[in-house]
């Protein structure tokens, strides 16, 4: 269903979806060929991408707008204590010390640090990876268009 909606909307509008659930990089799989960041050089492209050059790139650009920050693969849980989920804590946190100046891929990377960390100090019951699911323009952009750091200033 929500697969749905972010199709739907106008390529004028940016659509950024946050998932923080068990298997939330799946939420928005087939169909969008969005690549798929979980490292800082490490992409998953996925298995439907065996089309020509031509073809998916021009699927790309029908969706370059939409974006979403993952809480984990699609393989994986989203792990949580009693009020909140470590990766909205993580996520959330680096934006606010940022001030809203950081970008998508950074989000992602620091939130993959922490998340490492917490499965180090058995705070995690297995590995999570928060996945950055969009196009190569938008990797670099900030969170938000910089809304939130251009709000504090």
């Amino acid at each position: 269903m929500i697969r749905k909606f972010v199709i739907s909307v106008d390529k004028r509008f940016k659509v950024v979806v946050v998932a923080d659930c068990c298997y939330s990089s799946s939420l928005l799989e087939g169909g969008l060929n969005l690549k798929v960041q979980i490292g800082d050089n490490e992409w998953l492209v996925p298995s439907n991408q065996k089309e020509k050059n031509r073809e998916l790139a021009e699927k790309r650009s029908r969706f370059d707008h939409i974006l979403q920050l993952a809480s984990c693969r699609s393989t994986e849980v989203s792990y949580s204590s009693s009020d909140i989920s470590a990766f909205t804590y993580h996520w959330t946190r680096t934006v606010r010390r940022a001030n809203g100046n950081i970008t998508h891929k950074n989000i992602i990377l620091k939130a993959n640090k922490m998340l490492a960390l917490n499965f180090l100090d058995g705070k995690l019951g297995s590995e999570q990876h928060a996945c950055l699911h969009s196009h190569d323009n938008q990797v670099d952009k900030l969170f938000l268009g910089g809304t939130l750091h251009n709000h504090h200033h």
